[in-house]
C-alpha cells in the first residue's frame, strides 16, 4: 500500500483539486493506496471543502488539529497514522507535481535494510534569487546536522518505506525536523531533480505542474515560504551539537493540539439507479450516507444522485457482486445494501447481503421466491393460498402446444408476462394459442428467463397492501386501489391509486389476512411488503407479491397517510439488520389507528404520441394544496412513442385531502396544471384524471 499524506494550513484554494489530482495519479498506478489530510488548525474552509471527498472516497482519514502545529508536527501526525508499505508526504498547494508520485514510488525498495528514502527536490530554475540563496544555505546547514552526503537536497516531497516510517515515529518526540531524523535513520538516502518548470510534469512558474489540475493563480504567497524559511532554520538549528537534547525533546513530538477525525461515513449500496430508487437514493445522501449505486445504466437518474456508480446489471447478482468486490479492493467497505420500486434488484440484494455478511436482506432463497413468478406461484399453490391457474411456456412448445389458453383458462382469455420483469413490461391479454406465440418472442425479450408465464385472465379489480414486517408480524400500512388501463394487447397500465380502497370495508380484513399468511409461509421477518391482489366475482385472489417499497411513489404517499416513514425504515433495516425503538413505536401507532384517515390520489400521468416542446413548471405542482410531491418524468426534447406499459409515464403526484370531495376537486386541479407542449402548441398529456377520482362507496 502506498500511503500519501498532505499537510495543510488554510490550504482551501488547493486542496481539493491537490487530493483529487493524487488520486487519479494513484488509482493508476494499479497499487493498493490511501489518501491522508492533516488539516493544521486552518482557519479557512479546508475542512468543509475536504469534506465530500472523504464520502466519494477520494480521501481516507481527514485529521483536524485544534489548533496550529506547524508543518513538521502535521506531517508526522499523519505519518504516524499511515499504513502504507511506502509514504508520500506532499505540499498542498501543487509546488510537488503529484504525477511525479508515479515515476518515484516505484524507485523504492521496501526489502532494504534500515529503510530506502528518496527526496523529490522541484526545480529552482523560476524561483526569485533570494529564495533560491536562502534554500541553499538551509540545505547546507541541513546537511552538516544530518550527517548528510554533500549532494543531497532535503525536500518535503519524501518518498520512504516502512522501517523510516517506524523508526521516526519511534524517536518523534526530539523530532523537531523530521527529514533530519529520517535521514539519519535510513539505510539509504537519494535526492532526484523533478525538472525544469513545464517540463514532462514538473512545476510551472505559477507553483502548478502541468497538466496536474492546479488552479490557475493557486501559487503559494512569499510571506509564508519566507516564514516556513525561518521555520525551518530554527529547527534545523536545536540538532545543533551545542543544544542539549531536553531543550529539542521541548519542541520536538507532535505538540499538544487536540485532535479529531472526521470520519468516513458509512457506505449504503443502493441496487438500480432508476426513479424507483431515487427516493432512497437522496434519503441517504440526507442521512450522511455514503451512498454507491449499481446499474448498468451510467445516464440512470440515480447515478447523478450518488456519490459513486458501480456500473452492474440489477438483473445480474453475480455481476453485481462482483463489482462489490472490485471497489472493495480500493479499501471502500460496503456496510448496507437495499433497493426500492421494482422487483429484481430485491434479489440481487439478498446475494449482496448473503455473500458479504451484510444484514437486513432477504435470505437469497426468499428473494428467489418474491421475484421469479415460476417459484412465487408455486410456493402460493403449496400454501393453499389464492391464486390463478398458470403455466409456463417456451418456443419450444410450439410444436407440441394445442389449447394452451383453455388449459389455464376455460374462460379463453389469458395472460401472458415474463416470469423475472416489471413495470408492465411484456404483458398481453391473448385468447389463441396464435397469439402466445406471436407475442412470445417480445415477452422473452423483457426476461432473463428461457420461458414466460400463462395465466388465467381473471375479470376484476386491483387492489394493492403496502405494509411492513418486522419480527415476522405484519403491520398493514396502506389497502390501495389500482386503477388499470389498456393500450392494444398491453394491459395493467396503471394511471392512478387511489386511497382508501373502495373494497376496505367489504374485503379489508380477508385481504389482510391472505397477506399475513404469505408472510409467514414465505418466512419473511422483516422489510417492506407490496402485495397486488385482484378483487372479482370469485372473490380476492393474489396476482402477485413482492418485498419491497412499492414503485408508485408509496415513499411519499404512506408517511403522508400514515407517519411512518418507510425510507427511513428500509435505511435503518440495511444499516444496523433491523429497526430502532422509533421505527417500531411508529408501526404500532399505524397500527392501532389502522385504516388511516384521509384520501388520496397518486396520479401516473401518461401522453399522446409526440415531441416534447416544452415543460412545466414543477413548481406549480407542488404548490397546489394538498400536494405531497410532484414531478416531470420527460425532458423538452424527449419523444413519445405508443403506450406499452407504465415506463411510459410522463408526471407523477401524490394528492391527499380531508374528504371525497376535496381529493376530488385536487386531483382536478392537478390534471389542469399538468402541463407537456408539443411543437404544435398542444398539451400532450392524456386527461385521464378519471382513474384519480374517487367513486362513492359500492
Amino acid at each position: 500500500m502506498i500511503s500519501v499524506c498532505v499537510p495543510s494550513y488554510n490550504g482551501g484554494a488547493t486542496l481539493v483539486a491537490l487530493c483529487r489530482s493524487v488520486a487519479r495519479v494513484l488509482s493508476g498506478m494499479g497499487e493498493d493506496w490511501e489518501l491522508l489530510v492533516v488539516i493544521d488548525g486552518s482557519s479557512d474552509a479546508s475542512e468543509s471543502l475536504v469534506q465530500p471527498l472523504v464520502l466519494d472516497g477520494t480521501v481516507d482519514r481527514v485529521l483536524v488539529l485544534a489548533s496550529r502545529c506547524g508543518q513538521q508536527r502535521a506531517t508526522l501526525r499523519g505519518i504516524a497514522a499511515a499504513r502504507g508499505d511506502i509514504v508520500v508526504t506532499i505540499d498542498d498547494d501543487f509546488g510537488h507535481p503529484p504525477q511525479a508520485i508515479a515515476e518515484l514510488a516505484p524507485l523504492l525498495d521496501p526489502t532494504l535494510a534500515g529503510g530506502d528514502l528518496l527526496f523529490g527536490v522541484p526545480s529552482m530554475a523560476e524561483r526569485p534569487a533570494a529564495r533560491n540563496w536562502a534554500a541553499a544555505l538551509r540545505s547546507g546547514l541541513f546537511r552538516r546536522v544530518a550527517g548528510a552526503p554533500g549532494n543531497l537536497v532535503p525536500s518535503s516531497f519524501r518518498f520512504f518505506t516502512r522501517p523510516c516510517a517506524e523508526a521516526l515515529v519511534a524517536g518523534m518526540e526530539r523530532c523537531t525536523y523530521l527529514s533530519v531524523d529520517l535521514v539519519r535513520n535510513a539505510g539509504r538516502v537519494r535526492s532526484i531533480p523533478l525538472g525544469p518548470p513545464g517540463a514532462d510534469g514538473a512545476p510551472t512558474g505559477s507553483g502548478a505542474s502541468a497538466g496536474s489540475g492546479a488552479p490557475a493563480g493557486s501559487g503559494t504567497p512569499s510571506r509564508r515560504r519566507g516564514l516556513s524559511l525561518v521555520g525551518s532554520f530554527l529547527s534545523l538549528a536545536l540538532y545543533l551539537p551545542a543544544v542539549p537534547l531536553a531543550i529539542r525533546s521541548v519542541f520536538g513530538g507532535i505538540g499538544k493540539a487536540a485532535s479529531r477525525e472526521l470520519q468516513a461515513p458509512a457506505s449504503l449500496l443502493v441496487v438500480g439507479a432508476g426513479r424507483g430508487q431515487c427516493g432512497l437514493i437522496r434519503r441517504g445522501v440526507e442521512h450522511g450516507l455514503r451512498v454507491l449505486v449499481s446499474d448498468r445504466d451510467p445516464g440512470a437518474p440515480g447515478a447523478g444522485l450518488a456519490h459513486r456508480l458501480l456500473v452492474a446489471d440489477t438483473f445480474d447478482p453475480s455481476g453485481t457482486v462482483s463489482a462489490v468486490r472490485a471497489v472493495q479492493t480500493e479499501g471502500l467497505r460496503i456496510d448496507g445494501v437495499a433497493t426500492a420500486g421494482t422487483d429484481q434488484p430485491v434479489l440481487t440484494v439478498a446475494a449482496v447481503a448473503e455473500t458479504f455478511g451484510l444484514g437486513g436482506a432477504l435470505p437469497y432463497d426468499v428473494a428467489l421466491a418474491v421475484t421469479n413468478k415460476s417459484v412465487m406461484k408455486r410456493r402460493l399453490d403449496e400454501l393453499g393460498l389464492p391464486t390463478l391457474a398458470w403455466r409456463l411456456v417456451g418456443p419450444d412448445d410450439v410444436a407440441a402446444a394445442a389449447g394452451l389458453v383453455r388449459a389455464v383458462s376455460p374462460e379463453g382469455a389469458a395472460v401472458l408476462k415474463p416470469m423475472d420483469s416489471q413495470g408492465q413490461r411484456g404483458i398481453f391479454l391473448v385468447h389463441e394459442d396464435a397469439e402466445v406465440f406471436g407475442y412470445l418472442p417480445q415477452t422473452l425479450s423483457y426476461s432473463r428467463q428461457p420461458r414466460a408465464m400463462l395465466e388465467r385472465f381473471y375479470p376484476s379489480e386491483e387492489v394493492t397492501l403496502s405494509g411492513w414486517v418486522h419480527e415476522g408480524r405484519l403491520y398493514p400500512l396502506l389497502l390501495t386501489d389500482r386503477a388499470t388501463m389498456t393500450s392494444g394487447p398491453h394491459i395493467g397500465i396503471c394511471p392512478a391509486h387511489r386511497y382508501p380502497s373502495r373494497h376496505f370495508r367489504k374485503h379489508g380484513a380477508q385481504v389482510v389476512s391472505i397477506c399475513s399468511r404469505f408472510v409467514h409461509g414465505f418466512g419473511i421477518q422483516s422489510g417492506p411488503i407490496y402485495v397486488q391482489l385482484l378483487i372479482g366475482s370469485e372473490g380476492v385472489v393474489i396476482n402477485e407479491v413482492a418485498c419491497r417499497i412499492g414503485g408508485a411513489y408509496e415513499e411519499v404517499l404512506v408517511p403522508a397517510m400514515t407517519g411512518v416513514d418507510i425510507l427511513d425504515l428500509q435505511l435503518e433495516l440495511a444499516m444496523s439488520g433491523r429497526i430502532d425503538a422509533s421505527g417500531v413505536a411508529a408501526l404500532e401507532r399505524a397500527s392501532r389507528a389502522w385504516p388511516p384517515h384521509g384520501f388520496a390520489t397518486t396520479v401516473l400521468a401518461f401522453t399522446g404520441e409526440g415531441r416534447v416542446a416544452r415543460v412545466g413548471d414543477v413548481a406549480d405542482l407542488t404548490g397546489l394544496p394538498g400536494v405531497r410531491g410532484a414531478g416531470y418524468l420527460l425532458d423538452a426534447g424527449a419523444r413519445i412513442g405508443s403506450l406499452a406499459n407504465s415506463t411510459g409515464r410522463a408526471a407523477w403526484g401524490v394528492i391527499t385531502a380531508a374528504s371525497r370531495a376535496q381529493i376530488n376537486r385536487r386531483v382536478h386541479r392537478f390534471y389542469d396544471t399538468l402541463e407537456l407542449v408539443s411543437d404544435s402548441g398542444d398539451n400532450l398529456i392524456r386527461d385521464l384524471r378519471g382513474a384519480g377520482l374517487h367513486p362513492e362507496e359500492s
